[in-house]
Order: C-alpha cells, then structure tokens, then sequence
C-alpha cells in the first residue's frame, strides 16, 4: 500500500521547480490548443491522427497538472494489485 503524506505532496507541489513545471505544461497546452484550432478551424484540416495526437497532449498537460496525492496513490496502488 502506496501512502503520500499530505504535508509532503505541498511541499512539493510549492517547490519552485515544480511550480515552473506545471507553468510549462500550461503554456504547452496553450500551444497546442491553438495549433489544434489554427490547423482544425483555419487551415480546414481534417487528419484525425494530427487532431487527435493535439487533443490527447493536451489532455496529459491538465492531467498531470491537475494530479492530487489521492490519485496518485490509487494508480499506484493499482498498479501493485496486478
């Protein structure tokens, strides 16, 4: 059983390096969000894989950015139960 202490995961979710690298991850989803409109709005394109590599950059921009001590014990806790 996977634990994080809660005191410990904003420790590190305040450290500057990490609040640099969730800023990085914001601005690369900005990108890609406007890659992803320019190509699929402006430009007509239509190449599923292209708008679909887009779509899923940015979903795993926001997850991690999003992450929480709660999930990522449940996905280690998971990954020992297999």
């Amino acid at each position: 059983m996977n634990s994080i202490d809660p005191d410990t995961f904003e420790e590190w979710t305040a450290h500057p390096v990490t609040e640099a690298l969730f800023r990085a991850l914001v601005i690369e989803e900005e990108r890609f969000t406007k890659e992803w409109l320019a190509y699929s709005i402006e430009a007509g394109q239509s190449d599923p894989i292209v708008l679909s590599n887009h779509r899923q950059r940015i979903r795993a921009y926001r997850d991690i950015r999003d992450i929480t001590a709660e999930r990522i014990e449940e996905i280690l806790n998971d990954k020992d139960s297999t």
